[in-house]
């Protein structure tokens, strides 16, 4: 079940009669919330949605609710984010997945789903930046509709004229070319293939 809260946490918008209990929770203005622990709860327990900016909500475990919107959080970049202040004194940007499972150094937090506001533990884990760039989504120029996919005007001297969909993949920053198909389902799946094979279960693919 969802529930919908807006930025303060002593104040529910939306939420079920069978949950009442939770607004007894929320109750104490005065008291700070506490950073849950990783693994402190249930991951099967209700999840609940923090409200951002231009309209956008992001997902968190119920055990991570109070916690995280005693702050104000913005959308940015498909992304919960909110500002806070270095050691310095400087503002800086931090993601709401960051904090609620800090890489470790040289590593960054990987979204399962792709999905940016999901942060619920289960769709969280750590990745290098090579990981998490081979789970992404396919580019926003891509026009067959299928990651890996382009559509090319094949050659009269080719011996498959009639191929006009090639498939294609980069690893550890080289291209390659994975052949020419007759259709763009067939080079789909040639590069799920590939993409499995080389990125495990950091690959994005198709089907």
């Amino acid at each position: 079940m969802v529930k919908l809260f807006c930025h303060s946490y002593c104040e529910a918008i939306l939420f079920s009669s069978q949950n009442s209990a939770s607004l007894n929770r929320l109750g104490n203005c005065d008291k700070k919330p506490r950073k849950p622990d990783w693994q402190s709860f249930d991951l099967e327990i209700d999840m609940k949605l923090i409200s951002l900016s231009q309209g956008k909500f992001a997902k968190v475990d119920d055990g991570w609710f109070d916690y995280l919107n005693q702050w104000k959080w913005f959308y940015a970049n498909g992304y919960a984010q909110r500002h806070t202040s270095s050691k310095l004194g400087k503002r800086k940007l931090i993601g709401m997945q960051n904090v609620i499972y800090p890489p470790p150094e040289g590593m960054v937090v990987d979204h399962k789903d792709t999905d940016g506001l999901n942060n619920q533990a289960t769709n969280l884990r750590h990745a290098t930046c090579s990981q998490n760039g081979y789970n992404r989504k396919k580019d926003c120029d891509n026009s067959t509709g299928y990651k890996g996919v382009v559509k090319i005007k094949p050659s009269k001297k080719w011996k498959n004229p009639g191929n006009r969909w090639r498939a294609s993949i980069k690893v550890n920053g080289k291209t390659f070319c994975l052949g020419t198909y007759s259709n763009p389902i067939d080079a789909a799946l040639a590069y799920d293939d590939s993409a499995r094979r080389n990125f495990g279960e950091f690959a994005k693919t198709n089907f």
